[in-house]
């Protein structure tokens, strides 16, 4: 009797989690990732694709993003997309892709969003070019 109490709670819980659709393909978690000593301090793919990043940085100098690149095909993305020459403090955050600055990451289709995302920098002061690779993914948001 006790296994089949447990057996039917499992099941419901399976099922509720059905419901909420947890076990969907379609459903993709907001999220964000760079390298350590960068932060994605908000970000989204509004309705139309376009990405918006407001990036952090705590890697000790102030720096400047001079290009950004947006991919959902899972290449590598280019970093001409958007070139640009945005001073970020060590500690401070700045947007790097807004309505300012637009970046096509996604179709329109009304699919979740799943892109990548390359970020060249360099320190401020120094001509040395480098470059931070991450990720970008979530639905499609009503904003912007």
């Amino acid at each position: 009797m006790t296994y089949g109490w447990a057996i039917l709670i499992m099941l419901v819980v399976i099922a509720v989690l059905f419901y909420l659709g947890v076990f969907s393909q379609g459903n993709i978690p907001k999220r964000c990732t760079l390298p350590a000593g960068f932060t994605c301090y908000d970000y989204y793919v509004n309705t139309s694709g376009y990405g918006y990043l407001d990036m952090g940085q705590a890697i000790g100098r102030d720096i400047t993003v001079t290009g950004v690149g947006c991919n959902a095909s899972g290449s590598t993305p280019s970093l001409d997309q958007l070139a640009l020459s945005i001073n970020i403090s060590t500690g401070a955050h700045g947007a790097v892709m807004n309505s300012t600055y637009p970046i096509q990451c996604c179709s329109n289709t009304g699919e979740p969003c799943k892109a990548k995302l390359a970020i060249r920098y360099n320190y401020v002061g120094s001509s040395t070019n480098r470059v931070i690779y991450g990720d970008l993914s979530g639905p499609l948001e009503n904003v912007g």
